[in-house]
């Protein structure tokens, strides 16, 4: 009988593998629909690993996000968010899910709905103390506020960044930068 259990345990956890694989092989073919229903079926495996629903479910996001229906990826964001901010050291990927759902937000043409969520994402970025993701978070802010059409606030926002360093990773820099041109040339 427990050998039984184990071999179901483990032809579970194949089917998983199997179609998260043919997921990452849709995508790599920008076959985002065919990912999708992948990544989905893996998820409804029974008795799938919360470490294993989190990275498939973030897949399944991306996969969402660049298919016909973009919209439908908020849900999937919003469980995904939850069960980070559950983790007292998920604060980064909470953060990161609440970018993602801004950006989500923009694709959906409900920008002034994101910046609530860059706020929320501001807050618990803030709140851990790490510097790079508060600063990601306030540039996204200010981009946002930019797309609305609302510059003034958006330099301003910049300007609370207070500028970045080398001792700040290269992404910080780039996306830094790059929005400081682009509110410059609005």
């Amino acid at each position: 009988a427990r050998r039984k259990v184990l071999r179901r345990a483990e032809t579970l956890q194949q089917i998983i593998e199997i179609q998260e694989r043919a997921g990452d092989l849709a995508t790599a073919h920008n076959l985002y629909d065919d990912a999708a229903s992948h990544y989905q079926d893996a998820l409804r495996v029974q008795k799938i690993t919360q470490p294993d629903y989190l990275r498939i479910a973030e897949q399944l996001i991306r996969a969402l996000i660049f298919g016909q229906n973009p919209v439908n990826a908020e849900p999937w964001l919003n469980r995904v968010l939850a069960a980070h901010l559950e983790n007292p050291q998920g604060a980064s990927k909470a953060v990161e899910v609440l970018l993602e759902l801004s950006r989500q937000l923009g694709i959906a043409l409900r920008t002034p709905a994101a910046l609530p969520v860059v706020q929320q994402a501001i807050d618990i970025a803030e709140a851990s103390g790490d510097s790079q993701l508060a600063k990601i978070a306030h540039i996204r802010r200010a981009h946002t506020l930019v797309t609305m059409g609302r510059i003034d606030e958006g330099a301003r926002e910049l300007r609370a960044v207070g500028g970045v360093s080398e001792r700040d990773n290269l992404s910080v820099r780039i996306t830094y930068y790059w929005r400081r041109g682009i509110s410059a040339a609005v």
